[in-house]
Formats: structure tokens, C-alpha cells, sequence
């Protein structure tokens, strides 16, 4: 029903940085405060920027400043509830996230309205009730492990540790995602039966990646989640672990069926595309996101600027085909062609020296102008909302 692209990035591989992306337009480590910690701090937001001509909702997770902050108001926020379900619901642990998401929806369903609904699904402890399980029809699930990447045979192996049943591990975990799935399919209903399908735009997405399978319990060998042959996962910034899939349903306005495999977006241009598309002014001095608007609609044309991780120790810079990542501990750059090998296997540095010092310029130029190291107890640092954002342009050399 709507455009899936596979080529968006999250700004984080773990839940704050990911979702302060999405707030904010501004790369995480643009603040100097850990926002978890300490939220924006008067950065603008998606949510503020559109108070005034939406009702405003924010359910689930948090995570985007201190828990206390979590209350109508902040950032512009009308209507907020952050519980969540257990994580044995028989509908899943998102129900109540869904259940507030789809109330405020019919309350507000002859005004503007904009909402997140932020679930945990996929995110432990994953153990779904039977009831869900059986439901999924995964009970008797068989793990074929050559169908799967490279990669994941690593969690294979953790999670399978001493002889441990892997199909009944991946059946917890895809039950969990059935959960949410339902869900979300009950929220697409409502919005269908209230008149309100055409002029809803409806996004689904993730923070980051799959986290990391464990063997010391049965929760931890749940944690199968697959990043489809990427590298990494949840806590790293390889393709695993910032590469996420985005879906846009607009009826009439986005292509319904379209996979977009090329077009490569970030969750910093969340903010200045919706932006466009409900008019509402903002000031791009100080974003670093850009407008997409043109590739939601059906352009397959990419971001302009890079897209960059600067965190200190690791740090990556994403343009066209090329990924670059540069670990100033070791002063070692890694390259990779992800058109031909997204998995990340083969670093090509040595083969293009060119467009690796390119990228390299770019990337030292992004750890400069961001905080590698933020403060995240005690007084605040300073940060200044209305200083314009430095800008990184594209690298000098032919695609």
C-alpha cells in the first residue's frame, strides 16, 4: 500500500541517539548533553514545530530526555502516555501503546493530528505469551540456518549453544513481531473506517537494528532478530545496526508497491520533510536534515549531504556507494563498496585511495564540529538552539 525504502539510516545504533535524529533534524552528537539525560534543551522539534496547527501524541517508549519530562507540554506534546504492556500480553507487549494510539486518533479524527507511537517490540525480554505464540502459527517453527546470511551464523551459534532448540527461539522472537504486527494492522483499520485513509500518511520504522542473541538465557537466545545479510546490529554502526527499513503510506500522493533500493535517506530529513509537506516554516540553518518530500512522492534521487556517525571512537560517513569508517584510536580508515557488498566483508581502502582521503576530509571534518564525548550527569554544558549548524558537503571526487 505504500513505498518501502531500503536504503535509510538511523542516526544512532541505540535508542536515544536514533530517536533524537527523528526529534530534532540534528545529528546526536551535535549536542553536548546526552539527550536521554538531559532532552533538547531548546533545540526545535518535529513535534513543537507542528503544535500549532496539530493535536499532538506521543505513546511508548521515551527516551528523549528524563523520564520526569515525560508529561503534556514537552515538546509540544497534547495527549502522552509512555506505559507500556507485559511483555506476555497475549496481544503483544505494544497493545496499550496501540490501544492509546487508536483512541487518540478517533478523538481527533476532525483535526490535524500528528503521533509516535513508539513500541518495544523485538526489544528485550522477548517472551511472548503462548497464547500469542500460537496464534502467530509459529509453534512448531524449523530453523533452516543455510537460508540464512554469514552473518547471522554467529547468533546462530550463540543463541544454540548447548544443544539449545533455535526454532523455538526464532518463534519467541517472530511472535513478538507479530504482536506489533496485528497491531499496527488494527491502527490501519481504524484510520480506514474513520473516513481517514487519503489524507494520513502513515510511517513504519525502526530505531536501529537487531540487538545481539546471548546464551545465558532463554530471553537472551530470543534476541534472533535478522539484519537480512547486513553486518552488525544494534550497538554497532555498521549496515546492521543503522540501516533500517522505512515505509511510507499516503494513498494517491505515495507509489503503492514500489521498493526503493537505492535512494539513500536519514532520519535527520523526518523532521524538515514533513515540514514541507504541511507547510509549516522552519528555519534549515539549524537542521541538518533535509526535505525528501520529492522522494516519498517517487524520486530516486538521494540526500544531498552525507550521512555520518561522528562518536569518537567509531565513527562512519556514508556517500552514493561508498562507506568509509575511520577509528582515530588506531588512525585506521576501512572502505566499502556497499552497491556490491553491503554485508561489509571486503575493505577497499587500498583499491581507492582517492575517494578514500575524500571521505576521510569529510568524516574528520564531522568529528570536529560534533561532541565525540557528551556529559551526561551534573550541570548541563552549554549548547546554543539558534546557533546555525555546520554543514557536511558532499566529498571531491567523481562518482
Amino acid at each position: 500500500e505504500g513505498t518501502l525504502f531500503r536504503h535509510f539510516y538511523a542516526t544512532g545504533a541505540v535508542c536515544n541517539p536514533s530517536r533524537t535524529g527523528f526529534m530534532t533534524g540534528r545529528n546526536p552528537n551535535s549536542f553536548p548533553n546526552y539527550s536521554d539525560e538531559y532532552g533538547f534543551l531548546g533545540a526545535a522539534t518535529i513535534t513543537e514545530l507542528l503544535t500549532e496547527t496539530h493535536e499532538i501524541g506521543h505513546f511508548g517508549k521515551w527516551h528523549i530526555g528524563p523520564e520526569k519530562t515525560a508529561k503534556i507540554g514537552t515538546y509540544g506534546i497534547d495527549a502522552i502516555r509512555t506505559n507500556g504492556g507485559a511483555p506476555d500480553d497475549p496481544r503483544g507487549k505494544d497493545a496499550p501503546v496501540f490501544d492509546n494510539a487508536i483512541n487518540f486518533i478517533k478523538r481527533n479524527k476532525d483535526k490535524p493530528f500528528y503521533l509516535n507511537a513508539w513500541g518495544r517490540a523485538g526489544h528485550k525480554p522477548v517472551r511472548p505469551s503462548k497464547i500469542l505464540i500460537k496464534n502467530s502459527g509459529l509453534a512448531d517453527l524449523v530453523v533452516d540456518r543455510n537460508k540464512f546470511g554469514e552473518h547471522m551464523q554467529e547468533k546462530f551459534d550463540t543463541a544454540g549453544k548447548g544443544g539449545k532448540d533455535l526454532g523455538k527461539h526464532m518463534a519467541n522472537y517472530l511472535a513478538d513481531i507479530y504482536g506489533v504486527d496485528a497491531l499496527i494492522g488494527e491502527l490501519l483499520q481504524t484510520v480506514d473506517d474513520l473516513g481517514l485513509r487519503n489524507n494520513t500518511i502513515i510511517v513504519w520504522s525502526s530505531d536501529q537494528g537487531p540487538a545481539p542473541a546471548g546464551s545465558k538465557t532463554d530471553e537472551l537466545r530470543n534476541m534472533l532478530g535478522y539484519a537480512g545479510g547486513l553486518r552488525g546490529g544494534k550497538g554497532t554502526i555498521y549496515e546492521g545496526g543503522v540501516r533500517i527499513p522505512f515505509i511510507v503510506r499516503w494513498p494517491g500522493m505515495v507509489p503503492a508497491g514500489k521498493i526503493n533500493e537505492h535512494s539513500i535517506m536519514s532520519a535527520l530529513d523526518w523532521l524538515p520533510t514533513l515540514c514541507s509537506i504541511s507547510g509549516v516554516s522552519y528555519n534549515e540553518d539549524l537542521f541538518e536534515g533535509e526535505d525528501l518530500s520529492d522522494i516519498w512522492l517517487g524520486s530516486d534521487r538521494s540526500r544531498v549531504n552525507p550521512m555520518y556517525w561522528a562518536r569518537g571512537r567509531n565513527n562512519a560517513i556514508v556517500y552514493d556507494k561508498w562507506k568509509l569508517f575511520y577509528f582515530p584510536d588506531k588512525d585506521v580508515s576501512e572502505l566499502y563498496d556497499l552497491e556490491v557488498d553491503p554485508g561489509e566483508f571486503n575493505d577497499v581502502s587500498g583499491d581507492n585511495v582517492e575517494v578514500t582521503n575524500a571521505l576521510l576530509e569529510r568524516l574528520k571534518q564531522a568529528i570536529s564540529v560534533n561532541y565525540g564525548k557528551q556529559k551526561r550527569s551534573g550541570k548541563p554544558a552549554f549548547f546554543d538552539p539558534t546557533k546555525p549548524l555546520p554543514k557536511i558537503r558532499p566529498p571531491n571526487f567523481e562518482l
